[in-house]
This record gives structure tokens, sequence and C-alpha cells, in this order.
């Protein structure tokens, strides 16, 4: 508990910093007035795929075909048609980006310069908030 407690604040604090080394301490930070809802994703095994993202995210699988993220988003898996997607997910700091990859590791799940492929071979490329 103390160890996710302080990993929290710390990815907290260096999101904070990198915000301000940005825009200054006048400006305010600009927040979109909307946010990705839902994702249609190319799928062979929807359990599968359901398994890998809520396990590889955090997320929870609310249906057959769909994981549901603490920001709002959901992940909706549709029949795969031959053609593979390549989406991106930006990490709020470095430091929650290199805990990702640790974990990412430590499940046997090889990344390639940011690049991880799911159970379907869609491609998906995890970066830094820099």
């Amino acid at each position: 508990m103390a160890d996710n407690y302080l990993e929290k604040h710390y990815a907290d604090y260096e999101s904070r910093k990198a915000a301000m080394k940005r825009g200054g301490v006048a400006k305010s930070s600009r927040t979109a007035m909307w946010q990705v809802a839902e994702l249609v994703v190319p799928s062979v095994d929807d359990a599968q795929m359901c398994e890998f993202y809520a396990t590889l995210f955090c997320g929870t699988i609310i249906a057959d075909d769909v994981v549901e993220f603490d920001n709002g988003m959901r992940l909706h898996f549709q029949p795969a048609t031959g053609a593979i997607i390549t989406f991106g997910i930006r990490m709020a700091s470095r430091y929650q980006c290199e805990q990702l990859f640790k974990r990412l590791a430590e499940r046997g799940i090889a990344v390639e310069d940011g690049f991880i492929v799911d159970p379907t071979g869609n491609r998906l490329q995890i970066t830094d908030n820099r």
C-alpha cells in the first residue's frame, strides 16, 4: 500500500512539474472540452483481448467485448476484418511510463521502440507526457 501511495504522489509531482515547465506559472493549463468515450478495436478473440487490456491497464471488463477504464473510456472489440490498427496512449509522467514498461517486462510482453502488440496483432504505442 505504501509503495502505491508513494508512486502515485511521485507521479503526480512529476506531472505537475512537467506542466509548469511547458506552460510556465502564468499560463493556465488548457483542458479539452471532450474526451474519447469509446474506441473500437479489431479482435480475433474478444475474451483474450478483454483480459489483455484489463490486466495491462487496470481496466474493468463490463461485457463480453467491452473493457472500461477509470478515465471513462471504453474499449469495444469487434471481429477483425483483416485490418489491424495502430493507436497510442500517453502516460502522465515519465515515471508512470517506466513503471508500465517494467510491468510489461515482468509479464513477458516485448516493448520495441515504445510499441507493444496485442493478441490480435494491433500495435499500441506508449509514450510519456514530454
